[in-house]
């Protein structure tokens, strides 16, 4: 198998393994996984390191609800971003 054909596996797995590794760090800081997993790549994973945890058990409740409320809208609006990028890369 030439080189040229093994980059587009490579590339898909490393995607997939970044949308894994982003989703289950959003999980372990208390955000919704499924919203992060799109948001998977450089960006998101950055964007993961700077959000506060959402999952700290002595903070009130409500600090805590708008903690996971800022964090899962971030990766929500990520995820759709980059569906948006895959999609005009598909269809140009």
């Amino acid at each position: 198998m030439p080189i040229n054909n093994l980059t587009v596996p490579l590339r898909v797995l490393l995607a997939v393994l970044l949308c894994a590794l982003c989703a289950y760090r959003a999980n372990r800081k208390g955000y919704n996984w499924l919203l992060w997993v799109g948001a998977g790549g450089v960006v998101g994973i950055i964007m993961l390191v700077f959000l506060p945890d959402a999952s700290i058990s002595n903070l009130p409740e409500d600090r805590r609800r708008r903690r996971r409320s800022i964090g899962n809208v971030t990766g929500a609006g990520l995820s759709v971003l980059a569906l948006l990028y895959m999609l005009r890369n598909l269809l140009s």
